[in-house]
């Protein structure tokens, strides 16, 4: 008689562990479903947050080709009061060194100048010979040399006269950069090159 208990006790267990087994097996297949469903829209989410950014990569290089074709990323001499006004209409940011040949700290700010325009592509970085443009540093009371003209579309916004703004005469190529940044010519979340 305890041999048949026994079996109708093993037996009544056997059924709960397979009810038991029944529902667990349900509550996975619940997930795996909710998790299917959640990586199909993370897939989903995350595609369309990487075309996203591919199309803001493309639309940056398509903006910076554009500033090349414009003279960008260089730093140019210009040599005509004529190009000086069209390159200022046609470009948001541009810093114009007005330099003479005789002057050594001409020589020294074209040497920062020449590296931060391979940085900082969206300024056109520019010189130009004030001895040979009386009439533009006239215009635009250009009295000191050197004098750094910072231009936002189209107008003058600060003037660099001499080097005391900069730190002194062996200035930095950072304390440049920040002054570009205090004027908004670079932003301040901007890396520094």
């Amino acid at each position: 008689m305890n041999s048949n208990i026994t079996k109708n006790i093993e037996g009544q267990i056997l059924e709960v562990l397979k009810d038991k087994e029944k529902e667990i097996d349900h509550e996975i297949k619940k997930y795996e479903t909710l998790e299917r469903r959640i990586y199909d829209d993370n897939d989903e989410e995350l595609e369309n947050i990487k075309n996203k950014r591919l199309q803001e990569l493309k639309n940056r290089h398509n903006e910076n080709r554009r500033l090349l074709s414009m003279g960008h990323g260089v730093y140019n001499e210009i040599l005509s009061e004529k190009e000086f006004f069209d390159i200022c209409k046609n470009s948001t940011n541009v810093c114009c060194h007005f330099y003479r040949n005789t002057t050594w700290r001409c020589e020294y700010l074209d040497s920062k100048l020449i590296s931060l325009s391979k940085k900082f592509i969206h300024i056109n970085f520019i010189k130009i010979n004030a001895e040979k443009s009386p009439f533009l540093c006239d215009r635009l009371k250009i009295w000191c040399i050197p004098t750094l003209m910072l231009i936002q579309n189209g107008k003058t916004e600060h003037s660099i006269i001499g080097f005391d703004e900069l730190g002194g005469d062996n200035f930095s190529e950072q304390a440049l950069v920040n002054v570009l940044k205090k004027w908004k010519l670079i932003s301040q979340t901007e890396d520094d090159g």
